[in-house]
């Protein structure tokens, strides 16, 4: 069978369009910023991994970390075959090597006193997730080191800077003269913070007698985040689509509801009306008229009870809603950045939601 002339060029471009296409996928992909499972564990040859938003996480099934917004991963990627290191430590000696490639760590590479560190933090994570197995916990690396000079009043901040050429010989890292507190602070991301930056900033405090102390501190960019496991609750739950949107009401006493009805819409605004003496009656005013029959043809409203915590700086996400039988669950996820607010923190989550996913539905269980 002969092909015209003007299908074999609508062919050729398709190709060189699809050819495009996966080489622009390679370039993004490999960057590892987003939940694509675009890579295989070494350790299990699994092709997803467990994700955070912060693209920090660990294999599913062997639970080794991956952290995807650094240069040290455990992962190779399917598109272009690139692999990275992860250091671990070995067992007989007491230095760390890559876990895939058996790479040894030298004086270029992260510092062994943040690796060993973090080892350390990952070990007590590992303990908190077996002690809680009815939660999934995500791990959060060192992710910046900042460095102090504290030094005597017989030199200026700025000129210790000049006399040991910081800038010059650690040009990636954020340098600060405090002259009248007599520092000189080092901000480094973890990448930054090498073996060999170590040894320099350490051979100084030892060497300069203006130095009275070298203090290292190190960061995550957060504390502790996790999300309950539905499979611990309900092994039958299915995941449901759903759009979030803003609070109708922030509600203070009032119980999770399934709206499916103009009637049932009503229902609620009486029930805060009556029950909930915290709202004027303005605000729940505002309210009525908002939801209409046409609307609630195709689609229900869901409105949660109120998830409370004890900081106003954590924060309150949806993970996914399941459905099983008469119940619908809805799972938080809660991010602990470490440091606390004198606030709390309240939130109510709504969701629209097809009827046809939760025509069964009269329960509303909030895993938080």
């Amino acid at each position: 069978m002969k092909l015209s002339k003007s299908l074999i060029t609508r062919l050729l471009f398709l190709l060189i369009l699809a050819i495009l296409m996966v080489v622009m996928a390679c370039n993004y992909t490999c960057e590892h910023l987003e939940k694509d499972n675009n890579c295989l564990c070494l350790s299990c040859g699994q092709p997803e991994h467990l994700w955070d938003e912060n693209h920090f996480g660990f294999c599913t099934k062997c639970r080794i970390f991956c952290s995807h917004s650094i240069k040290d991963k455990n992962c190779v990627c399917k598109d272009c075959g690139h692999i990275c290191h992860i250091w671990v430590k070995h067992n007989s000696k007491d230095t760390f090597q890559c876990s895939s490639c058996k790479t040894e760590l030298d004086s270029t590479h992260v510092a062994y006193e943040l690796l060993a560190l973090e080892e350390k933090y990952w070990n007590n994570f590992e303990q908190h997730c077996l002690k809680n197995p009815n939660y999934q916990f995500f791990f959060y690396p060192i992710s910046s080191v900042l460095c102090t000079f504290a030094l005597t009043d017989d030199i200026l901040a700025d000129d210790f800077i000049e006399k040991h050429k910081l800038r010059e010989v650690i040009p990636e890292a954020q340098i600060n003269a405090l002259n009248s507190i007599k520092m000189v602070n080092i901000h480094l991301s973890r990448d930054e913070y090498t073996q060999d930056v170590c040894d320099l900033l350490k051979e100084i405090s030892s060497k300069d007698a203006s130095v009275k102390n070298l203090f290292v501190e190190m960061y995550s960019n957060g504390y502790e985040s996790y999300v309950p496991k539905i499979e611990a609750v309900d092994k039958n739950a299915t995941k449901i689509s759903y759009t979030e949107i803003k609070p109708l009401i922030e509600t203070q006493q009032a119980p999770s509801f399934i709206i499916k009805s103009t009637q049932d819409y009503n229902q609620y605004i009486d029930y805060l009306r009556e029950n909930d003496k915290w709202f004027m009656e303005e605000s729940l005013n505002r309210l009525v008229g908002l939801y209409d029959d046409a609307f609630f043809q195709e689609n229900a409203l869901v409105i949660t009870r109120q998830v409370v915590r004890s900081f106003g700086s954590i924060k309150l996400t949806t993970n996914n809603l399941y459905i099983s039988g008469n119940k619908l669950y809805v799972v938080i996820r809660t991010d602990h950045p470490g440091g606390g607010t004198c606030d709390m923190q309240y939130k109510t989550f709504t969701y629209i939601i097809p009827q046809s996913e939760i025509a069964n539905a009269t329960e509303v269980v909030v895993l938080d």
